[in-house]
């Protein structure tokens, strides 16, 4: 049978903090250290623990998703490395387990990802990411608008100026805004006109 190892890594935006756990029940778990957190250091390193445990290791690794994305998860895949993307809330955690560390995090990782305990996540290609990216970042700005817009009505109807057409944010709406004169420099600043900047291009 091939020889296994699981490898815990707690990433980060600068490094990668990594564990390896050697198969069986017993087997020893490690820290390794960290590299930068760039594809080229992890291919080096997966490279040497070939090296080191012969090319037909079957390697295992795993990392918390988290901000970082998806991309070493899919370049362990072409390394012919396993590689799982697991949930952060699902991961069993020790009651009274309150020390937290960036080592130790990598250490439990090779643990329960050896154990079989942790829950994956879906590791989506990069094109659909990109696609989930754009549709977040549309998102986002919808809602940006959205705030935007209420800050706006809430302040003028504050300093008491309603509009009185039927429909806001028409064209209408939006020269009406361009028009508005409010009683002092400061809510606006000179000229004292709400410009089309201040209302967001809307």
């Amino acid at each position: 049978m091939k020889k296994e190892l699981y490898l815990g890594l707690d990433v980060h935006k600068d490094c990668i903090l990594r564990a390896v756990a050697e198969e069986g029940r017993r087997g020893e778990v490690r820290d390794t250290g960290a590299i930068s957190n760039d594809l080229h250091a992890v291919e080096k390193w997966i490279g040497r623990l070939r090296k080191v445990h012969g090319r037909e290791v079957l390697l295992r690794a795993c990392y918390e998703a988290g901000p970082c994305g998806f991309g070493l998860a899919r370049r362990l895949g072409q390394l012919g490395v396993e590689c799982e993307v697991v949930a952060p809330s699902m991961t069993p955690k020790r009651t009274g387990d309150r020390v937290k560390t960036d080592r130790r995090d990598a250490r439990k990782l090779a643990r329960l990802l050896r154990a079989g305990e942790l829950t994956p996540v879906y590791i989506p290609e990069a094109t659909d990411e990109a696609i989930r990216d754009l549709c977040r970042a549309r998102t986002d700005a919808v809602d940006d608008r959205r705030r935007s817009r209420h800050r706006l009505k809430g302040f003028l109807l504050r300093h008491g100026y309603h509009y009185q057409g039927k429909t806001s944010w028409s064209a209408a709406h939006q020269r009406y805004l361009g028009e508005l004169v409010l009683p002092h420099p400061a809510f606006e600043g000179d000229p004292g006109r709400i410009s089309a900047s201040d209302r967001g291009g809307w």
